[in-house]
C-alpha cells in the first residue's frame, strides 16, 4: 500500500548514511508519494523501474545496514582508530527512535549496531503537548 511504501522510505531515509546512493535509489519511488500529482499507486506493481528501486533499497538495508557488534576497543580509542560509536536520534510527537552505528574502518560507511524505537500512546502524545508548552526551570536559572 501507499502507507507501507511511505513507512519503508522513512526507515530508509533514517538510515540513509548507511545506504550507498540512497537518493538515486529512492527517486523512482517518490512519484507515488507526492502530495500533488502523485502517480496512481495501482501502477506500482507494473512499474519495473520502481520495483527495481524498491528491491535495491531492500538489498541495501540487508547488506549495508545489518546489525553488527560494537567494537568497544575501537570506540574507546576512536581518535586513533577513526571508528567512534555514533548515536543518531530523532524525536517527534509520535515517538523517539534512535540507533547506534560504528564504522568498521575509517573509509567505510557506518554499520548499524543498535536500533530502538518507542511509539507514544495517545495519552503520552497528549501529555507531551501539554508538557512541551511549559518551562519547568525556576525563573532566574
Amino acid at each position: 500500500s501507499k502507507e507501507n511504501l511511505n513507512s519503508f522510505l522513512c526507515v530508509c531515509a533514517y538510515l540513509r548514511e548507511c545506504i550507498f546512493q540512497f537518493q538515486e535509489k529512492a527517486v523512482p519511488l517518490r512519484k507515488y508519494l507526492r502530495s500533488k500529482r502523485a502517480a496512481d499507486f495501482s501502477d506500482f506493481p507494473k512499474d519495473e523501474v520502481a520495483i527495481e528501486a524498491f528491491e535495491a533499497l531492500k538489498e541495501s538495508l540487508l547488506a549495508e545496514c545489518t546489525i553488527s557488534a560494537l567494537d568497544y576497543e575501537k570506540a574507546r580509542n576512536w581518535r586513533e582508530t577513526g571508528c567512534p560509536a555514533i548515536v543518531y536520534c530523532d524525536a517527534s510527537k509520535y515517538g523517539t527512535p534512535f540507533c547506534v552505528a560504528q564504522r568498521p574502518s575509517p573509509d567505510k560507511p557506518p554499520k548499524l549496531v543498535v536500533y530502538r524505537a518507542k511509539t507514544f500512546s495517545e495519552t503520552e502524545r497528549k501529555a507531551g503537548a501539554r508538557i512541551s508548552g511549559h518551562d519547568f526551570l525556576p525563573a532566574g536559572r
